[in-house]
């Protein structure tokens, strides 16, 4: 289990293509001074100095995320569902979390929302859902009451990922334009995503 620490800056982690983590770990460290803590199939874990909205130019990632809480030590039983709603209501300094999402996105002027995503991949004993409710419990009192549960084009995003014996849970920093990347006007055929070109190209200033 992961206990993040209740430091100034929190940890933060990215998603990346598969495969292509050192490309990610290396545009972290050279451009934003980061610290690598861990790579895993697709994923990596760092810290950095400052979080400010420089994270969102990093150009070989999919989504970054200030991290709540994760696991390696998952078993596929229902006693996991537990453990997330324990580990997610025990474990982050919440308002903490929140504040640094603030800093780096505004709050909005209407009333604020949030969104609850549960992806997982393998086959354990319970559900997505299941693990959804779990995420869910544990984050009870986490909002005020007047912020609203919303579907989608939510102020604040809290997502949990499930792989394997491997769970992560987080705040969404990034949106889809992190994916998609705002400079991208066209679509043609067999043309490569924007993070793709970008981790190319940082192979290329590797092996130059």
């Amino acid at each position: 289990m992961v206990r993040v620490n209740r430091e100034a800056v929190p940890p933060c982690f990215a998603l990346v293509h598969p495969g292509l983590e050192a490309i990610a770990c290396d545009e972290i460290v050279r451009d934003l001074g980061g610290e690598i803590k861990k790579q895993d199939r697709g994923l990596v874990v760092f810290r950095v100095p400052k979080l400010d909205t420089s994270l969102l130019e990093l150009r070989t990632t999919e989504d970054v995320y200030l991290l709540a809480w994760g696991t390696d030590d998952l078993t596929f039983r229902a006693i996991d569902l537990k453990n997330i709603t324990k580990w997610t209501s025990r474990t982050p300094d919440w308002p903490n979390l929140l504040r640094f999402h603030h800093q780096i996105h505004a709050k909005p002027h209407g009333k604020p929302t949030y969104r609850l995503i549960t992806q997982m991949e393998g086959k354990p004993c319970y559900r997505r859902i299941d693990a959804g409710k779990a995420l869910a419990e544990g984050l009870e009192g986490v909002f005020p009451a007047s912020w609203k549960l919303a579907e989608e084009n939510a102020s604040v995003e809290v997502w949990l990922k499930i792989r394997k014996k491997m769970a992560i849970c987080g705040i969404r920093l990034s949106d889809r334009t992190m994916r998609h990347r705002k400079y991208k006007h066209d679509h043609l055929p067999a043309s490569l995503r924007p993070s793709i070109a970008a981790e190319m190209d940082n192979l290329k200033r590797i092996y130059d």
